[in-house]
């Protein structure tokens, strides 16, 4: 009998054959922001527009005469923000109106749909953060540690659910190691209640909210550390419980990351929680794809990817027990998601 996974690879849309100009499948001009859309910027004879491609209608191309440079699709909605220089703009392509335009001070060197009602806007010194709705400019959030300046690709911004916890990610040329030239990464982790921020060195993380049994949820962070010289490794902590609050602070004991050979200076590039499947995903820049299941509602045996597959039990007891962390070569256009160094 075939072996049940708890995940398919199967080719969703071809950009190329949708008729997206391959010169504009590339980090900054195309995005994917949800399942629903992707977005690609071109210019034909001249002239600037945006390509749309509908994942829920068939992988539907709409194109649209927008002068942008970059363009981000809402996550739920046919709402594009459009960002040329330093003016952004909002609309509504289900209305053909604009909901709502601002002139940055500043370039914004990276941006996301945090929310389906809000935009974050990552500046070379600052985090803001834009609502769509009503009149209001972008709100400045937090300013990027010095560790975070000079030098740095921003890659990833998260917000907690809760909206108390934010992770900026960057990365930056590190020194020659022994396979040859290694990536960086930096986190700012900051706290909106606390106003303060910790730096953690990785590539990426993620939060998570996880079900303890006799006290409330945890909201959890979990991200890749990667010190100078040292394995990486997978963190779970607990983040905003007092230590003396009832129950503890929850935490995982870190667990290393298996590297394949041929990945010695591999490094994640992106990290996501399923909330159906409570299972943490993280791809490498070389294509690796980690599944760490970290808690089920009822006992079973769920399979997880390597080159070999294999099952493993896991515990019903939230985090009781690590899955091991297996990797697997899947394709993928991770070029999308970083720049060369």
């Amino acid at each position: 009998m075939a072996q049940q996974l708890p995940i398919s690879f199967n080719e969703v849309a071809n950009l190329v054959t949708l008729g997206v100009s391959s010169d504009s499948i590339k980090i900054g001009t195309c995005s994917m922001e949800s399942e629903k859309f992707i977005t690609a910027c071109e210019t034909v004879n001249g002239a600037g527009q945006v390509a749309i491609v509908d994942l829920t209608a068939g992988n539907a191309v709409t194109k649209q005469r927008m002068s942008a440079e970059a363009a981000i699709m809402n996550p739920v909605s046919k709402v594009i923000a459009l960002r040329a220089g330093q003016q952004l703009q909002i609309f509504n392509l289900d209305l053909r109106a604009k909901m709502k335009s601002h002139a940055m001070a500043v370039p914004v060197q990276y941006w996301r749909w945090i929310t389906p009602n809000t935009i974050a806007l990552v500046t070379a010194e600052s985090v803001f953060h834009w609502s769509i709705e009503g009149d209001a400019a972008p709100v400045k959030v937090f300013d990027r540690n010095a560790a975070m300046l000079e030098g740095t690709q921003i890659i990833s911004y998260q917000v907690s659910r809760d909206g108390k916890w934010c992770l900026l990610v960057g990365i930056c040329a590190g020194p020659p190691g022994p396979a040859g030239p290694t990536i960086n990464g930096n986190m700012q982790l900051y706290s909106t209640e606390k106003q303060v921020s910790q730096m953690l060195q990785g590539h990426a993380g993620a939060f998570a909210l996880i079900a303890i049994p006799g006290r409330d949820p945890a909201q959890v962070l979990c991200f890749e550390q990667k010190k100078p010289d040292q394995p990486a490794q997978i963190f779970i902590m607990e983040v905003g419980r007092d230590k003396n609050a009832p129950g503890g602070v929850f935490r995982v004991t870190p667990q290393n990351i298996p590297v394949p050979a041929d990945a010695a200076n591999d490094f994640p590039v992106a990290m996501t929680v399923s909330r159906k499947h409570d299972i943490l995903y993280m791809i490498t820049k070389m294509g690796y794809l980690y599944l760490l299941i970290f808690s089920v509602e009822s006992p079973s045996t769920v399979p997880v990817l390597h080159k070999t597959l294999s099952s493993l039990p896991v515990s019903n007891q939230p985090l009781a027990a690590f899955s091991e962390l297996l990797p697997a070569r899947v394709k993928c256009c991770t070029s999308l998601l970083t720049k060369e160094i």
